[in-house]
């Protein structure tokens, strides 16, 4: 099987096209994962107490199962919806699914929110410590804060990478993530505790987003 020259230029053009999306993503994806992994390893440093590294690992998993992994799931089909009105040249249908998102996201919320604040008779009925149950339950009702705006920022995101906008969306990143760093560092080092981690993403969630 033979392609024309024309063929092929395209393909390599598409080829492109989808190498760049893909390795923007993961860069984001690795900003985002590098903040996280080196805000907890931040507790372990500045927190004697072993209870607090373990309640901060805990609550990460748990908020993240909870809360996180729901809105970016719903997040994710606003891609190839938003890619479909572009091709089919109606773009300005985005904002309707942009509204259905955010709508869907809604729902999320109240999950999440419920089970940060039931985390402790959840996480008991699964064996966990005793010890950690409420230093876990108040650090995912600080995350559930910053959901919402991870959320949204995942569907603007996805939205724009749909038109070939995907700079956007790795300065929003790259800001949020470097926010979180920081900010989470001085929290700890100052003698916040282990919730500073939380706080930490929650404003570096809305941070990314204003961006």
């Amino acid at each position: 099987m033979s392609f024309s020259v024309a063929e092929e230029t395209s393909l390599l053009a598409e080829a492109r096209i989808v190498v760049g999306t893909v390795l923007q993503y993961m860069l984001q994806m690795c900003m985002m994962q590098a903040a996280s992994r080196f805000s907890l390893a931040f507790v372990g440093h500045y927190e004697v107490d072993a209870s607090s590294v373990a309640a901060a690992s805990l609550g990460s998993m748990y908020s993240s199962i909870t809360g996180l992994s729901l809105g970016m799931g719903m997040a994710l089909p606003m891609g190839s919806l938003c890619s479909q009105n572009l091709g089919r040249g109606e773009p300005h249908e985005n904002g309707a699914a942009m509204k259905n998102c955010l709508r869907a996201h809604s729902f999320c919320f109240v999950f999440a929110l419920l089970a940060a604040a039931f985390a402790v008779p959840i996480l008991d009925s699964l064996g966990q410590p005793k010890s950690l149950l409420e230093p876990v339950r108040s650090f995912s009702l600080v995350m559930v804060l910053g959901w919402p705006a991870t959320w949204a920022f995942a569907s603007l995101n996805h939205t724009l990478a749909s038109q070939r906008l995907q700079w956007p969306g790795v300065i929003g990143q790259a800001a949020s993530s470097m926010l979180n760093l920081l900010l989470s560092w001085q929290l700890l080092a100052h003698g916040v505790g282990f919730l500073g981690v939380a706080i930490a993403a929650v404003v570096a969630a809305w941070t990314g987003l204003a961006f």
